[in-house]
């Protein structure tokens, strides 16, 4: 009972927040009033491109000081031409209350305006309402087409989420394989809650063949990449768990996997 426990914790669908995933966006190059003059001129000309750029800036306070009504009405004038990064970012401004009132439904208009250009964010976000059931009707099933669109396309938020309803027989067939491998794919990529429950999983053998050593290593990684303090103690709890059962070797070649560690590059193909 007790390892199940522990299995639920640290593979429970505890999806990443749409905003979160959404601000995931390339960082602005550097700007001066040289540059910038340009850009905002290119903007109010009706560049989708610009308007984009400005609203990414604004949004994240990178070259400008930041402000959310500006990064909204920059936002809003490029989702309005059918940009998808802007329809996506213009649903996060909705769904986190930010230069607008908090308004789900718009959130899930613009969502879903971003996924049907089959921007993996903008399915992923949609999901994660549907999920919740914020702005539509809860329909879990209809969460796992959308988590499974943009986990083919590579993101690795999807890939956990989907994993973790693969885990749980949440909406999809329970299947400890396919949720070892998915949160395995995402935890390629860095994804801290993915490492926490692909740890966990060669931890007990859920899926996959135990094997301490790497379940320590992704243990440590995760441990390291948290930011939530609960989350990041329970997994160097069960990480000190998992070591006070290697060899002195084993422990030696756990940490040394853990600090040589890189995330690969992964292509669509692989997270298909």
């Amino acid at each position: 009972m007790r390892n199940s426990l522990t299995m639920i914790a640290m593979c429970a669908v505890a999806l990443a927040a749409p905003g979160a995933v959404a601000l995931t966006m390339p960082p602005m190059p550097e700007t001066s009033t040289e540059t910038l003059d340009p850009l905002r001129h290119a903007a109010v000309q009706g560049s989708a491109e610009a308007q984009f750029t400005l609203g990414s800036m604004y949004l994240r306070g990178e070259g400008v000081s930041q402000d959310y009504d500006e990064a909204f009405n920059w936002y809003r004038l490029a989702a309005m031409q059918g940009m998808a990064k802007a329809q996506l970012g213009l649903g996060l401004l909705y769904d986190q209350g930010l230069g607008a009132p908090q308004n789900f439904n718009e959130a899930v208009i613009w969502y879903r305006l971003a996924a049907e250009q089959e921007l993996a964010m903008g399915q992923h976000s949609l999901a994660a309402m549907y999920y919740y059931g914020n702005g539509v009707a809860r329909d879990h099933e209809q969460a796992a087409n959308l988590f499974r669109l943009a986990a083919r396309q590579g993101l690795a938020a999807a890939q956990y989420s989907l994993g973790a309803m693969h885990y749980r027989g949440d909406a999809v067939s329970q299947d400890y394989a396919a949720a070892a491998t998915l949160c395995r794919l995402a935890a390629l990529q860095g994804f801290p809650e993915a490492q926490r429950c692909i740890g966990a999983m060669l931890y007990h053998g859920k899926g996959v063949p135990q094997d301490f050593v790497q379940a320590h290593m992704w243990l440590s990684l995760a441990g390291e990449s948290m930011h939530d303090p609960e989350s990041r103690l329970a997994a160097a709890k069960l990480r000190d768990e998992i070591a006070a059962k290697l060899s002195d070797a084993d422990l030696i070649r756990a940490h040394m996997l853990a600090r040589s560690w890189r995330p690969p590059h992964l292509s669509t193909a692989e997270a298909r």
